[in-house]
């Protein structure tokens, strides 16, 4: 029988770890060295990985699995399907990324965000998905969700995203919305980035002409920056709004819009 007192250290780490987001009590020495084994071949560079890797990678596996409600003895057999799944981590990533900039825009908060929760994940699987299928970015989706009622005093957490059907309900309610108090769109999900882009640059042109003070009270991606312009210009002197008038220019405008996700409510 063998001697279990002297087994690899990261066995220890999946039987504390696995006690930690379980409420099993029993320790599976043979299911977390089966485990070990398997994530030696299959998760690449592990016998290179920090401690804190191990870790970090450790909990978020053993939380899915559990979560599953599967048994550490049976751990082994679903490392590959893991590992495939987070190949996604780029874009999960490229979600949250998108969802943290809104709330920092719209909230002025920095809010934290768990990759390795399941639902965090399947939220922004969703988000991108419901992006893809509608033609918008993924920074409008998460927009959406936030402004289909006037009453989101606070951010949704992500994990409210998990669900596609309610937030193609929450998109549904606010175009619904834009189109009664007839908000400029851009439409056509299947339009050519340029054509987008020559929307954006043919308002904003429009707007310099006119002048951005009578657009502040607006609502829409444009008239936020028209505002933020205007703020800058009152009290600059000519040097400043020289600058300012290269900070604001057409291409640079357009650049910004790109940046932040190529929003579709332009202006109402």
């Amino acid at each position: 029988m063998k001697d279990f007192r002297y087994l690899p250290c990261d066995v220890y780490l999946v039987l504390a770890i696995w006690q930690d987001v379980s409420d099993v009590e029993v320790l599976d020495y043979r299911g977390a060295c089966k485990l070990v084994k398997c994530v030696e071949v299959e998760v690449k560079g592990w016998q290179g990985k920090s401690l804190e890797e191990k870790c970090k990678w450790l909990y978020g596996f053993l939380k899915w699995l559990w979560m599953e409600g599967k048994k550490l003895a049976s751990a082994w057999r679903y490392v590959t399907k893991y590992v495939m799944d987070m190949k996604v981590e780029n874009g999960v990533k490229a979600v949250i990324d998108a969802y943290q900039r809104y709330v920092r825009e719209r909230f002025g908060k920095d809010v934290y965000v768990d990759l390795l929760d399941i639902e965090v994940v399947k939220a922004a699987k969703v988000v991108q998905k419901v992006a893809k299928e509608l033609g918008m970015s993924v920074y409008d989706v998460i927009k959406y969700q936030h402004e289909c009622w006037e009453e989101i005093r606070e951010p949704l957490v992500l994990q409210r995203m998990a669900d596609e059907d309610l937030v193609k309900r929450r998109i549904k309610v606010k175009m619904d919305e834009d189109r009664k108090q007839g908000v400029v769109v851009c439409k056509g999900g299947n339009s050519g980035g340029d054509e987008l882009e020559k929307v954006v640059a043919k308002h904003w042109k429009n707007m310099l002409s006119i002048g951005v003070m009578f657009y502040v009270r607006k609502k829409g991606w444009l008239a936020e920056l028209a505002r933020e312009y205007w703020e800058e210009l009152r009290d600059a002197d000519s040097r400043k709004r020289a600058e300012l008038k290269v900070k604001y220019s057409v291409e640079n405008v357009v650049k910004r819009w790109k940046e932040a996700g190529c929003p579709r409510d332009l202006l109402e």
